[in-house]
């Protein structure tokens, strides 16, 4: 109560701010399955992420893991391919190389080759 004897509203309890929505929006009927709402974006992202860390704490050598695990097979997908086209030359240069004569120059082949009318081999 005032001093005047009227009654004083309380004020209004602060209202926290929304969050901008994410994901489908409407027009999925039947077809959005249970727990499949729309997403929300964090308010606080590195708070949220400083939690995750410290309830991810006890699996810290897992997590290392499975990223020196990604690394390498990065690495592997990189260099396999590589590997695989020097080894298709050496076999192919082999074969190649077996129908041949022995002592024969690559160049002196070719020229060989061409002067008897044969440009695709």
């Amino acid at each position: 109560m005032s001093s005047n004897g009227q009654v004083t509203p309380a004020p209004a309890p602060a209202k926290a701010p929304e969050r901008p929505k994410y994901g489908p929006t409407g027009g999925m009927g039947r077809m959005m399955g249970p727990g499949q709402g729309t997403g929300e974006k964090s308010l606080n992202f590195l708070s949220s992420f400083k939690r995750l860390l410290g309830h991810l704490a006890p699996e810290r050598g897992v997590l290392i893991g499975v990223l020196v695990l990604a690394i390498v097979g990065i690495a592997f997908n990189v260099i396999g391919p590589l590997l695989l086209g020097r080894a298709t030359d050496v076999i192919f240069t082999g074969a190649i190389g077996a129908s041949l004569p022995a002592g024969l120059t690559k160049e002196q082949a070719v020229a060989e080759l061409r002067a008897d009318g044969n440009n695709t081999f």
